[in-house]
């Protein structure tokens, strides 16, 4: 049986981005003049044809929206990637090489946003916390400053790739607090007293309270199979946390993000270590990636698939064939 997985954004995709673009030639000119008699000027109008084209002519695949395809990049970042010496040859055969590539192609391209075009980053650089290399593989900052984690996965056929399922690192003494905390309410619950730690425990109503039961739910099916205990796997929320807690910690870290373009916000260790319900958790957890560079075609598999959706451990696939 094959591992590979067709999205189900396949299925409703619109066609090509060319076909799309000739198709509807036309409609844009008549749209043109439609907007400059409604007393729209020309260069309103004709900035969605100019919008079309860029799509047409961007480093995203035509066939899948998360796929970087390599044919398709400016000349510029072409020669600047040759420049680096970050070729095919080199790229597939050294793990470091796949994460400067990634960093150099994402800085000068963007990254695919999932609607056929790319959103650019303010800056992109290594998620390492010590000099052995541990940590986040990348970090970038977006528009907004808000810190984008992103694992590379290097593999001759993007249907092998899959995330770590077991940290053997020590903790941010908070994350291990956390950990247990989260292991204490799926104790709890399995004495059927839920309502001991949280009064409004049935309220399923409410979206928070039925997001804190999936929680709970899916921590205790994790427990069940990591011998009673709350595993910590790369890109899972605890992992995450704890990554960017070590990163922050010095102040070399913290320069480090900071002439990425980070906000501030997220560089305050004792506010972040303080709660794992702030808002800047959200904001970094939504921006949890993964990137697979591959010298082979195909899906994505069922593994990282599952572990993306299932397990919730990256918010979004993307691929680079080189």
């Amino acid at each position: 049986m094959s591992t590979d997985f067709k999205k189900p954004t396949d299925l409703i995709k619109p066609a090509k981005v060319k076909e799309v673009v000739e198709k509807t030639k036309a409609q844009i000119e008549k749209l043109t003049k439609k907007l400059e008699q409604g007393g729209v000027d020309k260069p309103q109008a004709g900035a969605i044809a100019d919008k079309i084209n860029a799509l047409a002519e961007g480093p995203i695949s035509h066939n899948d929206w998360m796929k970087m395809d390599v044919d398709r990049f400016s000349p510029v970042t072409k020669m600047s990637l040759d420049q680096q010496g970050l070729k095919p040859e080199n790229i597939l055969t050294d793990p470091d090489k796949a994460e400067d590539y990634v960093g150099a192609v994402f800085k000068l391209e963007g990254m695919p946003n999932g609607n056929g075009g790319t959103d650019m980053v303010k800056d992109i650089g290594p998620g390492h916390y010590d000099q052995a290399g541990h940590g986040i593989d990348l970090v970038a900052a977006d528009a907004d400053g808000t810190p984008v984690p992103i694992e590379v996965k290097k593999y001759n056929q993007p249907s092998a790739a899959h995330l770590e399922d077991r940290s053997v690192v020590e903790l941010e003494p908070s994350v291990e607090q956390w950990r247990q905390q989260r292991e204490a309410q799926v104790m709890t619950k399995e004495q059927g007293a839920m309502t001991d730690i949280r009064p409004d425990a049935e309220a399923t109503w409410k979206p928070e309270v039925k997001e804190w039961q999936q929680q709970v739910g899916w921590d205790e099916l994790r427990m069940h199979e990591h011998k009673g205990e709350l595993p910590v796997q790369q890109m899972d929320d605890l992992w995450t946390r704890d990554r960017w807690l070590k990163i922050i910690k010095t102040p070399e870290g913290q320069g480090r993000m900071r002439q990425l373009g980070i906000d501030e916000k997220f560089l305050n260790h004792r506010h972040l270590s303080s709660s794992p319900d702030l808002p800047e958790w959200q904001a970094i957890l939504d921006q949890r990636s993964a990137v697979i560079v591959s010298g082979g075609k195909g899906d994505v598999g069922k593994h990282l698939f599952n572990q993306a959706i299932r397990e919730n451990r990256v918010k979004q696939v993307m691929k680079i064939e080189v």
